[in-house]
């Protein structure tokens, strides 16, 4: 099937305010099914340490989620339908922080994975999330009502509430940063979404690395013929943000990131955030 591929920035209006069978993801711990992978320790402590017990002193609890629902400011996006395809119907998005390469995922997804405590997915080339419990992409349905303003700052009234919100804490790191202008760690809290006045718009609640360290990664599907349900190593893909989607295809060891069932990539979205004065350069991608 001939693909027709379609770049651009600046039809979209930006505002800011896995781990698959058979993979080990780094992150610290051994995870579920590791432990078959590691095989039996190859050597077990039997001296008491020297140094001191590590007690738990006001640490990560991974059970405290605070409340995402009220964080209010983030990633706001206003798409005009008729750069993706002028759809009519349902629009059917997933949201994801990657790192800077895009080739591994963090562990936060909207809509959430599995919680509390979720890892990492890891190696973005063999993620499978057609494998991960729970409904994994939102549906948005055109509606009557108010345009939401493009600020950054959720309107709940216009937005209505959100669609998905966050199920386990960030792996990508916590923003300290006292600054509005900058952020040392990214987390996505809520995915809210209406289709309206010609446009999808979408705020994602949260925050994003400010030192191009995380990528955001919007997945969305119109219901367009020609959509990916796996970017394998034979799919033809455009060169979006440095091969963003290239570093998530399949290659001699890895399928390939494979979406949930029911969903199908048409359009893609992705950018980062860095410099000073800290400047965001957002992509979309028709890829049908």
């Amino acid at each position: 099937m001939k693909k027709k591929f379609q770049l651009c920035a600046g039809a979209v209006i930006a505002a800011l305010a896995g781990q698959a069978f058979g993979q080990i993801t780094v992150d610290g711990k051994i995870g579920p099914g590791e432990s078959a992978l590691y095989g039996s320790p190859k050597w077990i402590q039997n001296v008491p340490t020297s140094f001191g017990d590590n007690f738990p002193v006001g640490g990560c609890d991974e059970l405290n989620l605070n409340n995402p629902g009220t964080v209010t400011t983030g990633i706001e996006l206003q798409i005009p339908l008729d750069v993706i395809g002028s759809p009519a119907g349902a629009i059917r998005i997933i949201a994801a922080y990657a790192n800077g390469g895009h080739s591994a995922f963090s562990n936060q997804f909207l809509p959430g994975l599995p919680g509390p405590g979720a890892a990492a997915l890891g190696n973005a080339r063999s993620v499978d999330l057609s494998t991960i419990a729970g409904q994994r992409y939102v549906t948005v349905v055109p509606t009557a009502g108010a345009v939401p303003t493009v600020d950054g700052v959720s309107d709940g009234v216009i937005y209505g509430g959100p669609l998905a919100l966050q199920t386990t804490r960030t792996s990508a790191g916590d923003d300290v940063d006292a600054s509005n202008a900058t952020s040392g760690g990214s987390e996505l809290d809520g995915l809210y979404a209406v289709i309206r006045g010609g446009n999808l718009c979408i705020m994602l609640t949260g925050n994003m690395k400010s030192d191009f360290g995380s990528k955001i990664e919007l997945f969305i599907d119109t219901g367009a013929a020609g959509g990916f349900t796996q970017l394998t190593q034979a799919a033809t893909l455009p060169n979006v943000d440095f091969n963003a989607l290239q570093n998530m295809q399949g290659d001699a060891n890895n399928p390939g990131l494979k979406f949930p069932a029911g969903f199908a990539l048409t359009h893609y979205i992705t950018f980062g955030a860095g410099g000073n004065p800290v400047t965001y350069y957002p992509n979309l991608a028709d890829i049908t």
